[in-house]
């Protein structure tokens, strides 16, 4: 469970941050 938290937190920053590059 934890695991799978850790992954969808980076991959939601990993969005937001291309998103706020762009």
């Amino acid at each position: 469970l934890h695991a799978s938290s850790a992954s969808s937190s980076r991959l939601v920053s990993r969005f937001k941050t291309q998103k706020g590059g762009r």
